[in-house]
């Protein structure tokens, strides 16, 4: 099954109090550039950038080392480190919103973007059963009338028939620990009878 998640937004700020600075400042662009696409922003665009020109010269008198200048630069850094996680959300309901154009979206600012992982699911699995030497075979779901047909072999030329079911899974026993055993299986539908799947090897263990 496809994962259809939306892409994420990455606030990824920078170890420096300079790079975050300019990290804010290429936001604030970004936004400013892209009006039409962010009308909105949270915190407004004046509001923002006021709060990195703070931060700019809170670094500016730290860097002299007078007496409390450390302290009011990390205040106001702490202001400017919330506006761009409020950026960041707003950023990404307007991701969300856009449905498979929302990486895009995120792309045209300076945040990153973690794309959705995307997972399938094995077409055909096989597994420990719970009783010993049992396995279960399970296949994905391939109609609401559908036949599955399973088989294995110790040596994939000679094929011994299991009993077909209408699940996509079943629960076969029999079989021989620490024996390598292949197992097979292949889907009838309305239209028609589908091939024989890859052998998947498995042995219990």
């Amino acid at each position: 099954m496809v994962s259809a998640r939306h892409p994420v937004v990455v606030l990824g700020l920078p170890a420096s109090i300079a790079a975050k600075i300019q990290y804010a400042k290429a936001v604030a662009a970004a936004m400013d550039t892209n009006k039409v696409t962010f009308p909105s922003p949270d915190p407004p665009s004046p509001q923002f950038a006021s709060d990195i020109a703070a931060v700019d010269a809170a670094q500016t008198a730290a860097q002299s080392k007078t007496k409390g200048s450390v302290q009011a630069r990390d205040e106001k850094l702490a202001v400017l480190r919330r506006d761009l996680k409020q950026l960041a959300s707003y950023v990404q309901s307007i991701a969300d919103a856009n449905g498979t154009d929302g990486a895009a979206v995120v792309e045209s600012t300076a945040f990153a973007v973690k794309r959705p992982s995307i997972r399938t699911k094995p077409a055909f699995r096989v597994a420990a059963g719970r009783s010993p030497g049992s396995v279960n075979l399970l296949a994905k779901w391939a109609a609401d009338r559908a036949l599955y047909e399973w088989r294995y072999s110790m040596d994939r030329t000679t094929w011994v028939s299991l009993p077909a079911t209408i699940q996509s899974s079943t629960t076969v026993s029999g079989f021989v620990p620490l024996t390598a055993y292949f197992f097979q299986n292949r889907v009838t539908t309305t239209g028609g009878r589908g091939d024989w799947g890859d052998p998947v090897s498995f042995s219990l263990s």
